[in-house]
């Protein structure tokens, strides 16, 4: 058994909530069914094959944090294109011969949805079959019939006292700018005395198309490159700039002509505060690389969800850009816990964001 499955495992028989990775990925928290599953990795996404326990309805559903079964409908265009797609991939179902589609869950097992994340963007249509066949021959079918054109995610066998209880496969789509995490899961369990039932769950997590607001408030900090990096960012927690235009982006467009980093620790044995650790001055070359990669990151808002956060030990940072024309953009970036970017107007970060760790590695790589 390798590290990670060690981890997984461990994380899938205990009773604490939930993995906790190592920088730079933070994950959404996946609630579980109760039951004993095999986790996978699939490219750079960790899927673990846990499913929640909660009653659902036919048709559309949402799960947050607090409450199931009500979702937050939006004008937003990305809710309509991220509602289009579950759909779509519930559509993608292969269902054996003779099946016979029901309007609810019929067992019990299957009014638990397919695992999935927490938070009150996620999108889920559901669909319930009873199938004429025993439950292994459903499964083996099932595999032998893949969902066209989705690659193959997870596969999960539940069990209990009485053996094995279900079987879960799921299939991936691509993620857009207005959705994330498209998925098809399908759950089979035994019914009766020789038959199985299915369950199918399109699902995905929408983006709003205008980015996440700053909403981490002051005191507020304004650093310029000429007067350097502040000793101490102590009674700050956030900066302020100037341009409304940062209301839309990260950084204005055009490409600035340098670029500096101050970074931040937290108090060591018997300090208090935090304390400049390093200022590093950054060539024209590499602050426009990073500006660029800056003004790639996904700002879209995926919503409220409770979420697996590594270890944060109070490290701070202050990316200061200088321009030809107009005032030096200041933005705040935590690099540990759950790492974050912002311009005091917009925000962006973890988890489920891989142009955020595109920017990740490239200021740490700047900054060594």
């Amino acid at each position: 058994m390798n590290d990670l499955d060690e981890l997984l495992t461990h994380a899938l028989h205990s009773d604490a909530d939930p993995v906790e990775p190592q920088r730079p990925d933070a994950l959404r928290v996946i609630r579980r069914r109760g039951r004993t599953r095999r986790a996978f990795v699939v490219g750079s996404s960790l899927i673990l094959a846990i499913a929640v326990a909660s009653a659902t309805t036919s048709g559309l559903r949402a799960v947050s944090s607090s409450t199931q079964g009500s979702l937050k409908t939006s004008s937003d265009p990305h809710f309509r294109q991220a509602m289009d797609e579950a759909q779509r991939l519930l559509n993608a179902t292969e269902v054996p011969p003779g099946a016979t589609e029901v309007s609810s869950a019929p067992v019990e097992l299957l009014r638990s949805a397919f695992p999935h994340p927490e938070g009150d963007h996620l999108i889920d249509r559901a669909r319930w079959w009873i199938v004429q066949m025993s439950f292994d021959a459903t499964v083996s079918w099932v595999q032998q019939h893949p969902p066209a054109h989705l690659k193959g995610a997870l596969s999960g066998t539940g069990s209990g006292p009485q053996g094995v209880t279900d079987t879960d496969l799921g299939y991936s789509d691509t993620a857009t700018d207005a959705y994330l995490e498209p998925t098809l899961g399908i759950t089979i369990a035994p019914y009766g005395q020789s038959g199985s039932a299915m369950r199918a769950d399109g699902m995905d997590v929408w983006i709003t198309t205008a980015p996440r607001p700053d909403a981490r408030g002051g005191p507020y900090i304004r650093v310029d490159i000429r007067k350097g990096c502040p000793g101490t960012l102590d009674g700050y927690m956030d900066v302020t700039n100037t341009s409304r235009d940062l209301a839309k982006a990260m950084l204005p467009s055009g490409a600035p002509l340098t670029a500096i980093v101050c970074r931040y620790r937290g108090p060591g044995p018997g300090e208090h505060g935090t304390h400049l650790a390093r200022r590093t001055n950054l060539s024209q070359t590499d602050a426009r690389n990073l500006a660029r990669t800056i003004n790639q990151i996904r700002l879209g808002s995926d919503g409220d969800a409770p979420t697996s956060c590594p270890m944060d030990q109070g490290v701070n940072n202050i990316i200061v850009f200088g321009y030809p024309h107009g005032p030096d953009i200041d933005l705040w970036f935590h690099p540990q816990g759950c790492s974050f970017l912002d311009n005091g107007f917009v925000f962006g970060g973890e988890p489920a964001n891989l142009s955020y760790g595109s920017f990740y590695e490239l200021v740490t790589s700047l900054t060594r």
